[in-house]
Formats: structure tokens, C-alpha cells, sequence
């Protein structure tokens, strides 16, 4: 009886033997019939990047670290350290050593405890592995070694070039300016759009600060994420005030800014952060309240003046001029011209004879038109507007460029005789229709 059990622990024994030295051959020999098909490293909202011929891993930022090999295995290891030969044990640290692995369905940081890798991120499927990893703001700088281990064989080894973070925004084409028209309430956006540029290695998350101007100023068409070296180009919308009379009303750089905050940082072993969590660039703005294409000049106090700098008439052709004044105070305007017949003057809407006194407000704009005519074909004219104020004199000059005559359009001319013809056969047909009747 005891021998009969004897005999059967050792051929359980045996079989056990048999089955694990097979089990061991299978898995020796899938492992070494296993390659890395892709090896790559980025941070999210970013692309892979490298310096130096080798691929680049930010220090203190989070990276997908991705591995596709030719088949599915169950365990997985990255080893990285600083230079080509790693510390012994005891010399091992954030700033030097780090190893991660896969282990069926689950992932570690097996050197430091966890703080270096975010498993929520971390993602199999099949014959890809993404880690989701990072070293600290104070790893050290330089050429690393990254190995790739299946099993414990080894399946890759590869430089990896550990560089510093630099988050970097420049804007471009600023001040952005806006034109608006006095005394109304509507929307305008920028006639030009100002450019973000990302000159550093990190992806940025935007925003723009319009600081108390928030309820007057929105981003059109805003992409928050900002990749290393993009560019992208945005207007800005303006909501108007019914009370904004003519003039420039300046927004400060300090006022309004651009801002560009890091994203996937890792809380580092030490106090201080080696990398800033945000940069900004000020924003200023011009808002030019005036009508669109006429000049704006200051006179006195809160008074402008709004002309047109120059235009084009034809010769004899007959044309109102406009101009206009706002602000508060009592201006007294004179207008003269050359080479120019001035037929009428109009002030607040009513014929003026010249000089005349403008009691000017700050809530509204009166205008003035000046009805010409074009004396001297291919000339130049000039209206010139003399204002005074509180003694002070101020002349402004609208530059007329008079042509030749205005060239009648010949299809108009042949519609119009045809009508005339057409008219006069009806008219002699209507006599003579009439005479007929007469006579019977």
C-alpha cells in the first residue's frame, strides 16, 4: 500500500516536471520569435518629437508610450536610465532610474512605487501596449538608455534623449484693431486677425483674457489645444456701445492677454516646480470709432473732426461731400476750394453760408456737405475745411481728382432712341387716327 502511493507521487512528480520544462520551451521559444514592430513617445496633444537623432521624452510631463510588437504576449517591461550603463541599487532614484511593466492586464511602476505611471491611461489591445508614463522635473538631462523586455529577454534597446520643457507663446500682428461706427450698438470683428504661435517643445491649452472688457470682447472660431511650432490666426468680435462717440479707445497689452497653460505636469518628488504652468503675452487693441473711410482728428478737448482725404468726381459731374463733427464745445467752420465750384452748403442738414458756428455734443455727430461741381477736367481740386476753436485754428484738406467727362454708356443711349422712336410713331398714329375719325 505505501509503495503503490510512493510510486504514484513520483510519476506525478514527473509528469509536473515534464509539463513545466515544456510550458518553459513554449514560452522561451515565443518570446524569442518576438519583434518590436514600432517603438514611439509623445506627449497627449502632441507629436513625437526628437533631438540629436534620437527620440525626445520631456522631463516632469506625462507621455503615451507606445509598443507594437509582431504578436500578443503577456508581460511587458520598460527599463530607462540615465546614461548607457545603469547605477548600481542602492545609487538608483527619480534622477536616474526608472522601470515600468505590463503584467496580464495589470501596470506598475515597479521602481518607484507607482508615482510615474497613471494606469487610467494605460491601454492593451492585442499586439499594442500604451503606457502612459513620465520621470520627474529633476531627472537628469541628457542621453538615457530605454530597453524593452518580454519575459525578461531583452527585445529592443534604444538612446532616448531626456530634454527640458520650455513652454514659449508669441503673438503676432497686434495691436488688432477694429472699426466701428460712432453711436451704435452692433457687432464688428477685427479687420485683421492676430497669430499664436507655440515656440516651445510643449502642447499648449489657450485662453484670452479680455480682463473688464469680458462682456464687450469674444474669440471667433477658438481651438483651445496649440501642438510645438503650429501657428493658428483669430478674429475677435466686438459687441458696440450706443454711447461711444468718434475717437480711438485704446485696450493695454497689460489689459488683455493671451495665455498658454501646461498641461500634464507631474507633481515632482521635490517642493519646487522646475516648469512653469502657464505663459502669457499681452493683447492690446485699438477700437477705431469713426465712420469707415474717412479721416479722424482731434481737435480740442473730446472735439473730432471726420473728412474724407481724398476721392474722385467726374468733370461737371455735381457731388455732396460729407464731413462731420462731434465732441463737446462750439466750433466755428469755414470752407473754401480751387480749381472747384462749391454750389451749396448744408450744416445739420440745412444751407449755411460760410462762416458758420457748429455747437457740437458728445452724444451725437453733426454733419456738414458740401455739394461741388468739377471745373477743370484731368485737375486736381481741393476743399479745404478751416476750423476754429477757442482761438485756435485747424485746416483740413479733401483732395478731389476731377477726371473727364463721364462716359455715356452707348447701349443706354440706343434704348433711349429707340424709346423716343417708338414713342413718336405712337403719337403721329394717335393724330392721325384721330383726323381720320374727324373726316367721317
Amino acid at each position: 500500500m505505501g509503495m503503490t502511493f510512493s510510486k504514484k507521487r513520483c510519476l506525478a512528480f514527473i509528469l509536473l516536471f515534464v509539463l513545466m520544462t515544456n510550458l518553459s520551451s513554449l514560452t522561451t521559444s515565443s518570446v524569442n520569435e518576438v519583434q518590436v514592430e514600432d517603438l514611439s513617445m509623445y506627449i497627449p496633444n502632441s507629436e513625437p518629437r526628437g533631438k540629436y537623432d534620437k527620440p525626445v521624452l520631456i522631463r516632469g510631463l506625462w507621455h503615451y508610450v507606445n509598443i507594437t510588437l509582431n504578436s500578443e504576449i503577456g508581460e511587458v517591461t520598460i527599463v530607462f536610465y540615465f546614461d548607457e550603463t545603469p547605477l548600481g541599487a542602492d545609487d538608483r532614484n527619480e534622477t536616474n532610474y526608472y522601470m515600468w511593466k505590463y503584467d496580464q492586464g495589470s501596470w506598475k511602476d515597479v521602481q518607484h512605487n507607482s508615482k510615474y505611471i497613471n494606469e487610467s491611461y494605460c491601454r492593451y489591445d492585442a499586439e499594442f501596449y500604451s503606457f502612459y508614463i513620465g520621470i520627474d522635473q529633476y531627472a537628469n538631462l541628457g542621453n538615457w538608455t530605454l530597453k524593452l523586455l518580454a519575459y525578461d529577454e531583452q527585445l529592443l534597446s534604444q538612446q532616448i534623449y531626456v530634454d527640458n520643457a520650455v513652454s514659449s507663446i508669441v503673438l503676432k500682428s497686434i495691436p488688432v484693431v477694429i472699426e466701428v461706427e460712432p453711436f451704435t450698438e452692433d457687432y464688428y470683428i477685427s479687420t485683421e486677425k492676430f497669430t499664436v504661435e507655440n515656440k516651445g517643445n510643449l502642447p499648449l491649452r489657450l485662453s484670452v483674457s479680455y480682463g473688464k472688457y469680458e462682456n464687450i470682447f469674444s474669440t471667433i472660431d477658438f481651438i483651445e489645444i496649440l501642438k510645438p511650432n503650429e501657428m493658428r490666426k483669430y478674429s475677435i468680435m466686438l459687441q458696440s456701445r450706443s454711447t461711444w462717440k468718434p475717437g480711438i479707445l485704446t485696450i493695454k497689452a497689460e489689459e488683455a492677454s493671451v495665455r498658454g497653460h501646461v498641461q500634464n505636469i507631474i507633481p515632482p518628488k521635490e517642493i519646487v516646480y522646475l516648469i512653469g504652468s502657464n505663459v502669457s503675452n499681452g493683447l492690446p487693441i485699438n477700437i477705431y470709432v469713426g465712420r469707415s473711410g474717412f479721416a479722424l482728428e482731434s481737435l480740442a478737448g473730446d472735439i473730432t473732426f471726420q473728412y474724407v482725404e481724398s476721392l474722385n468726381i467726374y468733370y461737371n459731374d455735381i457731388k455732396d461731400i460729407l464731413a462731420y463733427i462731434s465732441g463737446n464745445g462750439d466750433v466755428t467752420v469755414n470752407i473754401t476750394g480751387k480749381n472747384l465750384d462749391i454750389i451749396k452748403i448744408f450744416s445739420g442738414g440745412s444751407e449755411s453760408a460760410v462762416p458758420f458756428m457748429v455747437k457740437s455734443m458728445n452724444t451725437s455727430e453733426h454733419p456738414i456737405a458740401v455739394r461741388v461741381r468739377g471745373i477743370m477736367p484731368n485737375s486736381i481740386a481741393l476743399l479745404q475745411y478751416i476750423l476754429e476753436i477757442d482761438g485756435e485754428i485747424k485746416k483740413f484738406t479733401t483732395q478731389i481728382h476731377v477726371g473727364s467727362f463721364r462716359q455715356v454708356d452707348e447701349t443706354t443711349i440706343n434704348i433711349t432712341l429707340i424709346v423716343v422712336i417708338i414713342i413718336f410713331i405712337a403719337v403721329v398714329c394717335l393724330i392721325y387716327a384721330q383726323i381720320k375719325h374727324r373726316k367721317k
